[in-house]
């Protein structure tokens, strides 16, 4: 028989063995704790975003006196890790704050908790977990999210962007794009958003809206990307960064309209984008004469004399379209000033003293009653914010002079739901390059039917512009060869002779190069069946 002595002694033993095996427990696992916590931590992390390297400001309340600070990080580069600390000990209140070493922490999202764990003895967890709080590390790039397009099929894209180099969280810009074309530069996070600024503790306007373009209200299914810019270029490190969530895709009901087919008997203009006018630049004359009777003439300045160069044009039966922006505008140093048209970043305004440089230009060139075929008043100028009030006042200008010249105004794809055409204005044109069959696509069909509906008058015809140059980052990454660019030059001549609203033709471009696209190839370079077709078209139009 066992007396009771020893039972008893037996039941003792067992007892302190499960106690003792309770404390080791309680040391190689902190988080084991012998009784409920009585008390929960509340967490902040200000800012939660912020670049590498920068120390944010993490504040724990309401921790047990007098204990140890340790976190857990519930998600981020490496994953899941428990026990990091101990950071420090909280006071008698409970309250403890630190600043975090950001320094070897990869760039990444991530949560943390925090707890505390008794300072003496075993090492037991004497509080609740805390909060979670989110923490963003950056190599300087923006953060942000894409958050929803096309919001109760109003079509608009909704978000918000983070700048977080210098730590002032101004308001930063968006990039956006659909199916690979630019929608918007320079979409500005004008806004607040509360949820993010709480979430993050950070303060500053980050939230953006855009509204989908027009041309992509037609049924089909689109994909819209957005990424966010440095707002400080002088950010020492990152650059643009894709944005959470992004890309989105969406559908907006909306027809596509036929494009016209009418017999065109006011088709009379073909010819290049040549750019410059000095003496090397008639060596592209030489070149196109023979099947064009026009080309557009960039750099056109004030003070410059360019007699020797149009009467040059004259002797080859060619007029010249001159570019004459330079004259009536400048672009705002400082930038883009928050036009609602300015898609581009830049933002151009009419000069003060733009009726003195007309004076200059006109008495420096005495025959431009006979060498201008028009004067292109401005290249996209809803994409770039130059205004259509100020483009009726440079129009006056130049129709006070020059009543019976035509005056071109052309817009950029990316711009025309924003584009407003003067009543003084007589051509409008728009482009859009890297399209293979514009007469079968949907994009280029609803962006000329919106183009029509932009005139202010039924008098203003159209130049269409003609995609006649050829690049990788842009036609070959879409497809196109260099040798397909015949047929997309054969494409645009058959819009032209069947829309009698169309009076001529600018292919768009002679020369290599292009300040958006060095690998530009222009048609000059292009395949000699590009050329061919380029002489075919050019001498239908013309009769040379």
């Amino acid at each position: 028989m066992v007396s009771n002595n020893k039972k008893n002694g037996g039941v003792s033993r067992r007892v302190l063995q499960f106690v003792a095996i309770l404390v080791i427990v309680s040391v190689i696992f902190p988080g084991a704790a012998l009784a409920a916590p009585t008390v929960t931590p509340t967490l902040s992390i200000v800012p939660g975003i912020l670049m590498q390297g920068i120390a944010p400001t993490a504040q724990l309340w309401n921790g047990a006196p007098n204990s140890l600070v340790y976190a857990d990080q519930l998600s981020g580069p490496g994953g899941v890790k428990y026990m990091l600390g101990p950071f420090g000990t909280t006071n008698a209140s409970g309250y403890f704050a630190t600043s975090l070493n950001t320094y070897n922490m990869a760039p990444g999202s991530y949560t943390f908790r925090v707890y505390t764990v008794q300072a003496v003895g075993p090492r037991v967890r004497n509080s609740g977990y805390s909060n979670t709080k989110p923490l963003v590390i950056t190599d300087g790039s923006p953060v942000g999210s894409l958050d929803s397009v096309n919001l109760g099929g109003n079509g608009r894209a909704i978000g918000w962007a983070v700048d977080p180099y210098p730590l002032l969280y101004q308001p930063s810009t968006v990039n956006i794009s659909i199916d690979g074309w630019v929608g918007i530069l320079c979409l500005d996070t004008g806004y607040t958003r509360s949820d993010i600024n709480n979430y993050y503790s950070i303060s500053g306007r980050h939230g953006f809206e855009f509204p989908v373009p027009s041309a992509f209200k037609d049924g089909q299914t689109h994909s819209l990307s957005a990424v966010g810019n440095n707002a400080d270029m002088g950010a020492p490190a990152g650059g643009p960064a894709t944005l959470w969530n992004s890309p989105k895709s969406f559908t907006i009901n909306g027809s596509v309209p036929a494009l016209p087919n009418t017999s065109n008997p006011n088709l009379k203009y073909f010819g290049y984008l040549l750019n410059g006018a000095s003496e090397s630049d008639k060596l592209y004359i030489d070149e196109t004469y023979s099947f064009t009777n026009m080309g557009v003439i960039g750099g056109i300045a004030y003070n410059g004399n360019y007699s020797s160069y149009l009467n040059y044009m004259a002797s080859h039966q060619m007029k010249a379209v001159l570019q004459v922006s330079d004259i009536f505008f400048v672009r705002d140093p400082s930038g883009k000033d928050g036009s609602v048209s300015a898609r581009s970043c830049a933002d151009y305004d009419l000069r003060s003293d733009y009726q003195s440089r007309w004076n200059t230009f006109v008495a420096n060139n005495p025959n431009l009653a006979s060498q201008a075929l028009a004067f292109q008043l401005f290249d996209e100028p809803a994409w770039n914010g130059a205004t259509s009030a100020d483009l009726q006042s440079a129009a006056a200008a130049i129709k006070s002079t020059f009543s019976s010249i035509p005056i071109a105004v052309n817009e950029s794809y990316a711009a025309l739901d924003y584009f407003s055409v003067p009543t003084n204005v007589d051509w409008i044109g728009w482009q859009i390059y890297g399209i293979e069959n514009p007469q079968s696509s949907n994009l280029f069909k609803k962006l000329y039917a919106l183009m029509k509906t932009k005139r202010s008058s039924p008098s203003q015809k159209i130049f269409i512009i003609m995609d006649a140059w050829w690049g990788q980052t842009l036609h070959g990454a879409k497809g196109l060869t260099q040798a397909e660019m015949a047929q997309v030059a054969t494409r645009y001549y058959d819009i032209a002779r069947y829309d009698p609203d169309i009076v001529g033709i600018v292919a768009a471009k002679w020369k290599n190069g292009w300040p958006d696209y060095p690998d530009a190839l222009g048609t000059r370079s292009l395949p000699a069946g590009v050329k061919t077709e380029h002489q075919r078209i050019g001498r239908l139009i013309t009769g040379k």
